[in-house]
């Protein structure tokens, strides 16, 4: 008899377990609004160009993301639903607002919009979102990689087959500039990684806040005093372009001068083409 109970007693206490996992899962996920992140490889490029041309003052294109992608709806439909005054909306008065501010101006347009069918989890979802495209809004509202005024051209080269050094695919983004060509850090970050490789020729490797990294490869050379450890801002002059790389240290010639750049998450290699372009864009 004493066995039984134990083991009810056992099962009671696991399935006592199972629930409080499951509700701290639920408020993790659900409540714990700015833990959520947006990774690179899951934005809907089409969809964050849409919004880039859309916003407007009161609603920046990162808050009109975050509402399509939630409620499922358009941009212009978006910025309609963040028309909700100065008083109830912080991005009236702040273009990036404290988390805080964020959840609640969400919260505010859902019960504004909705009306009896609000619904403040769904509004909670969506600040998530807003609140994690910080660090994309890091390279759309960052500095340029060349000179924004200098003579520059590319395409969407990603995954594009390279050849030389076995088979793969192109990790990144080709700037084609003229070589000695001032290059700049996109975003604020520590040097992590200077000096020669194979395949990169010179090249550096700066970490974001976020961890994101981001690599300029094919320098001519260094600005003059870079290190690893050294702390850079966005717009800070890092290098000069060129045509280093594919052979040992020093070779150059091997193809036409260009930028080579680079965006890796988590060691994943992410399209910079749209990022870059709507960088760009953000400058004329």
């Amino acid at each position: 008899m004493d066995a039984i109970k134990s083991k009810k007693l056992i099962l009671k206490l696991i399935a006592l377990f199972a629930v409080l996992l499951c509700g701290l899962y639920y408020y993790c996920t659900i409540y714990n609004c700015g833990e959520y992140q947006t990774s690179f490889s899951d934005v809907d490029t089409e969809l964050l160009q849409l919004c880039v041309d859309k916003q407007e003052t009161h609603a920046p294109y990162y808050a009109l993301y975050a509402l399509c992608v939630t409620y499922k709806i358009l941009p212009d439909k978006a910025v309609n639903m963040m028309c909700i005054g100065e008083s109830r909306s912080a991005f009236y008065i702040d273009r990036w607002p404290v988390k805080d501010d964020i959840i609640q101006t969400f919260i505010n347009i859902d019960a504004k919009n909705s009306g009896s069918a609000k619904d403040e989890t769904r509004a909670k979802k969506a600040a998530e979102i807003c609140i994690s495209l910080k660090k994309i809004n890091n390279i759309i509202e960052g500095a340029f990689p060349l000179d924004i005024n200098a003579k520059y051209s590319y395409s969407n080269t990603f995954g594009a087959k390279r050849t030389y050094g076995g088979e793969r695919l192109h990790e990144g983004l080709d700037i084609i500039c003229k070589s000695g060509t001032p290059v700049y850090s996109v975003t604020d970050g520590t040097v992590v990684k200077k000096g020669w490789i194979t395949l990169g020729g010179w090249r550096i490797l700066i970490k974001d806040s976020f961890g994101i990294e981001y690599y300029y490869a094919h320098l001519s050379k260094y600005v003059s005093g870079i290190s690893v450890g050294d702390t850079v801002k966005s717009g800070q002059l890092i290098g000069y372009s060129g045509d280093s790389g594919y052979g040992k240290i020093g070779t150059v010639g091997q193809f036409v001068a260009h930028l080579h750049f680079g965006i890796y998450e988590n060691n994943v290699a992410i399209n910079p083409y749209v990022f870059i372009k709507l960088c760009q864009k953000n400058k004329r």
